[in-house]
């Protein structure tokens, strides 16, 4: 017969390990499906054309233009998913065609590296969650947040 000592012993070792599976670190909230989150595409678009117009107006398309360019937005950026694995493989998938690479996170969790054909892309991680993941990329001349969201 177990006393009540042995059984908050086991108890505590019980929930202690129950713990453990709820622990995450960046690699595992980024190891899963992601798509682009489109309404945050549309503002970041709706963004840049707001600065457009402030910095140069002759310069600003038409709103047919305007339009079709957020409907071609949605359009590309809605069919990609990008399939991380636990194993820093990677696929990105989008209209019927797919590619794979392989990816890391740095020792910080702050920037995200693809390798895809030998061409090596690097993002900076603004904002990581279970439900989010918002980053920038380090090419030079770039800066645009992107919003992900799970797939599935």
């Amino acid at each position: 017969m177990m006393n009540k000592r042995n059984m908050l012993g086991l108890a505590a070792v019980g929930l202690l390990l129950w713990s453990f599976n709820f622990a995450t670190g960046p690699r595992d909230l980024i190891a899963k499906k992601w798509k682009f989150d489109i309404e945050y595409l549309k503002e970041v678009f709706n963004k840049e054309i707001e600065k457009r117009k402030q910095g140069d107006p002759e310069n600003v398309p038409s709103e047919a233009e305007i339009e079709q360019g957020r409907q071609m937005v949605e359009m590309a950026m809605g069919s990609i998913v990008m399939d991380f694995k636990a194993d820093g493989v990677y696929s990105v998938s989008a209209m019927g065609q797919s590619e794979e690479g392989t990816w890391q996170l740095s020792d910080d969790g702050k920037t995200l590296e693809l390798v895809t054909g030998g061409k090596t892309e690097k993002f900076k991680i603004v904002k990581l969650t279970e439900n989010e993941m918002i980053w920038e990329s380090q090419a030079e001349g770039e800066g645009t947040e992107l919003k992900l969201i799970p797939a599935e």
